[in-house]
């Protein structure tokens, strides 16, 4: 979406693509719901930007937008992101005030907390490496645990508490409340951050977004409701094709189920 008097960004670099643009970036939440055995992504709250505004000054707005504009009906536990969406600060807010597990990629630039593995994994005293086990949300601190494979044939195995605790503010993205080393982070971005992209793609190309000149933000943010409203009519019609007479109640339940996000 563009126009001559939109914020002029910085692209991504692609092959065939000059470095700049001119218009609107279009930034949008997506949930994951599952129906009949397989996962859909749903469009949740979109924001149209000008191309000057960095993608990680809206991540903030777009998690505290579905957790306000959702309450109780989808609830959320952990956040996808890429790398563009890098912010201790706002990582810290999300984990500290609305326990809010953000899961991103480190950058190769970016060094794990002291005493760890290239990964962020801790020791024990030992120098084994030990299992994250789970975050207290009300001293924000990580559990970690020795493997007791290793544990029993250790010589301080006597003396070993095997239970020890990390302060999850050193590194909100190799830490944070579910850190990026741990078997969860790893499984979490494998199989569903993937899984956001096709929809960034199908806005961009099947609704013709990027042919779209507008003047205006608001004419933008509008622009990025309806397309959202046709992309979620276009999935649920697809349920509706597979399973029609289930489709009215079974998506609001697999919305709700805490399998996931609980």
């Amino acid at each position: 979406m563009g126009h001559v008097g939109a914020g002029r960004g910085r692209r991504s670099p692609k092959s065939g693509q000059s470095n700049y643009f001119v218009g609107f970036k279009k930034h949008t939440i997506s949930g994951v719901v599952r129906w009949q055995g397989r996962w859909r992504v749903i469009p949740l709250y979109s924001q149209a930007h000008g191309a000057q505004v960095a993608d990680v000054d809206r991540r903030l707005s777009l998690v505290e937008g579905v957790c306000d504009g959702f309450p109780g009906i989808w609830p959320v536990a952990c956040v996808l992101g890429d790398r563009g969406y890098i912010s201790e600060a706002h990582a810290r807010r999300l984990r500290e005030q609305r326990q809010i597990a953000l899961l991103l990629h480190p950058r190769k630039d970016m060094k794990p907390p002291a005493g760890t593995d290239v990964e962020g994994c801790p020791a024990c005293p030992c120098g084994e490496r030990l299992i994250w086990e789970d975050y207290d949300v009300q001293d924000g601190v990580l559990i970690y645990r020795g493997d007791p494979a290793v544990c029993r044939r250790c010589p301080l195995a006597g003396t070993c508490p095997r239970q020890f605790e990390f302060d999850a503010g050193q590194s909100e993205v190799f830490w944070g409340m579910v850190p990026h080393h741990s078997q969860l982070a790893r499984q979490l971005l494998r199989a569903f951050r993937p899984r956001i992209e096709p929809g960034f793609h199908t806005a961009k190309n099947q609704h013709r977004l990027k042919d779209f000149f507008i003047n205006s933000q608001p004419l933008a943010e509008t622009l990025c409701i309806i397309s959202d409203i046709v992309e979620t009519l276009d999935l649920l019609a697809d349920l509706e094709a597979e399973h029609p007479r289930m489709t009215k109640n079974t998506l609001q339940q697999e919305i709700q189920q805490l399998e996931l996000w609980g």
